[in-house]
């Protein structure tokens, strides 16, 4: 069983679920892009190709993982990517052999986001965020909705409502 942690990059989904699973959740906190670093590929300088050869050798390798050792699993990953040439939507044909029960959409104020990419490749604009941000969230829901899983939207900053929307409360 996977529950499905999706936001951009930068958006706070890795400190929300390790504060949630140090509060009780229990459940394999599996980082998509350090599978991906583990496994040889590139994430921060993907091109488009990359990315969609990545998701696929993912899902291969949490298919053989949860079939090897069933168990809960939060997958912190995207709907969306950002790559060298520009975002990326991760095809529905890669995820849906993927057991996933439940789609979080971790939200964050761009400001944040811009702020913690000081730096970095991504993007710092404040409206291109806010324009990932929403496509990211529609390719989520239609995602969930298409494989009949439940979508919840939460605060990077909201455990008591990440917990509730991953079922543990």
């Amino acid at each position: 069983m996977i529950t499905f942690v999706c936001g951009l990059s930068k958006s706070g989904k890795s400190t929300l679920i390790d504060q949630a699973r140090s509060e009780g959740i229990v459940a394999d906190h599996i980082k998509a892009s350090a599978v991906l670093r583990d496994l040889g590929r590139p994430t921060l300088e993907a091109r488009a190709s990359d990315v969609i050869a990545n998701q696929e050798l993912l899902v291969d390798w949490l298919d053989r993982s949860i079939r090897c050792n069933p168990r809960r699993v939060i997958l912190d990953g995207h709907f969306l990517i950002e790559s060298l040439d520009g975002p990326q939507l991760v095809p529905d044909s890669v995820l849906k052999s993927l057991p996933v029960t439940k789609v979080i959409c971790v939200h964050c104020e761009p400001k944040l986001i811009a702020d913690r990419r000081a730096g970095s490749r991504f993007t710092q604009s404040l409206e291109e965020i806010e324009d990932l941000m929403a496509i990211e969230e529609r390719q989520a829901a239609r995602f969930a909705r298409q494989i009949g899983a439940p979508i919840s939207t939460v605060s990077a900053t909201d455990v008591i409502g990440f917990r509730e929307a991953a079922g543990t409360l």
